[in-house]
């Protein structure tokens, strides 16, 4: 995004530019963050510098995710498209077809699929090499707040304004459970996250007890809730571990929890307004939380007092989601695909190993009114 100054000369005298850099060093841990100035941003965690300032949508990026295989991202935004993005922020696909801005957006385990979920109560599943549309999934009866793929990549599950919880097959494209509860006490269920084995499914809801909900995936019971935001609760994500849920609240907190026993272990305290969506690292130790105060934090939140090694300043809007992006050495190729796309060639990285495999977890875009 900048311009490069000086170089060396040729035997005639006339400059010669220097060869380009690229953007990204490998082995270096990065998290984009998404942003209602209209931009997502790549930053530098050892550092706290913007490595690169992501421009290509049609006004406010609303969410961000991450691709489990090699370093693509998605975003998604007010202009009613999600764009999928290289590591070094070349847009490689835009995915258009939903009617209103789009909100929440996830990875299928393989990288090959995106869902989206959008203002117009639809659920959308993209072909990531192809741009291409392959199923419109049908059921909400409002915004889709919140979306996320089960861990071996059979199902979705899905939030919405509606009120509404819905578990879908990702071959059939059709609902195969709605959560018993009827969540008639709350407003909006704001956000929803799959543990890594597959076996229970997160919630928060704007509610007055502003709680976070875990519930059986199979049976639909309702197995624990976390009580202690003093606001409404907006996004919910389980460690890699599993062992560890991490929410973000309107109360200006994100607070981490005992998974198993509800008991809260941590609270990152620091944001100046609502932080919408969190982030933890691959090995736990870190969690990124982004805010309406237009910073993101990078917290060691497993220490006694939880502290925050880096402010991530540069944003001139709210902060709506973020994600962990990790530089490695071996990529997954890219080449030309059908249809002017491109072609991922996944190998064993794209295979599912629930015991081994080791992501980085991303709740999901929190919808906030003002959108």
């Amino acid at each position: 995004m900048g311009c490069c100054t000086g170089g060396a000369s040729s035997a005639s005298g006339r400059q010669i530019a220097p060869a380009p850099q690229p953007k990204l060093r490998d082995g270096t841990l990065y998290i984009v963050t998404a942003s209602s100035d209209s931009t997502a941003r790549i930053w530098n965690v050892e550092t706290g510098e913007c490595a690169d300032a992501i421009r290509g949508h049609d006004g406010k990026v609303l969410s961000c995710s991450r691709s489990p295989v090699g370093n693509l991202f998605v975003t998604t935004g007010l202009d009613k498209t999600a764009k999928v993005w290289s590591e070094e922020g070349e847009c490689l696909q835009t995915l258009t077809g939903h009617t209103s801005y789009v909100t929440c957006c996830s990875f299928s385990p393989d990288g090959m699929t995106v869902v989206t979920g959008s203002g117009d109560a639809e659920l959308r599943l993209w072909d990531v090499q192809t741009g291409a549309c392959l199923k419109t999934l049908k059921g909400h009866e409002q915004i889709v707040t919140s979306c996320a793929f089960s861990p071996d990549g059979s199902k979705i599950v899905t939030a919405s304004k509606d009120r509404k919880v819905r578990i879908w097959s990702v071959v059939g494209g059709n609902t195969v459970k709605t959560l018993k509860e009827s969540h008639a006490e709350s407003h909006t269920v704001t956000g929803c996250s799959f543990s890594p084995d597959g076996t229970r499914i997160a919630l928060t809801t704007w509610t007055e007890r502003n709680n976070c909900k875990l519930y059986d995936a199979v049976t639909g019971n309702r197995v624990l809730t976390l009580t202690g935001h003093t606001d409404v609760a907006l996004s919910c994500v389980f460690s890699s571990s599993g062992l560890q849920i991490a929410t973000t609240s309107s109360d200006r907190t994100c607070r981490v929890w005992n998974a198993s026993t509800g008991e809260c272990i941590s609270t990152l305290e620091g944001h100046a307004d609502a932080v919408g969506s969190c982030a933890f690292s691959s090995d736990t130790a870190h969690i990124c939380t982004v805010s309406r105060d237009m910073t993101a934090k990078v917290w060691d939140w497993r220490k006694k007092e939880p502290v925050c090694v880096r402010t991530l300043v540069g944003h001139t809007g709210a902060l709506n989601s973020c994600a962990f992006l990790l530089m490695a050495s071996a990529k997954v190729p890219l080449s030309p695909g059908a249809r002017g796309g491109f072609a991922i060639e996944p190998g064993p990285a794209a295979e599912w190993t629930p015991v081994k495999r080791d992501v980085f977890r991303t709740s999901s875009f929190a919808w906030y009114p003002s959108v």
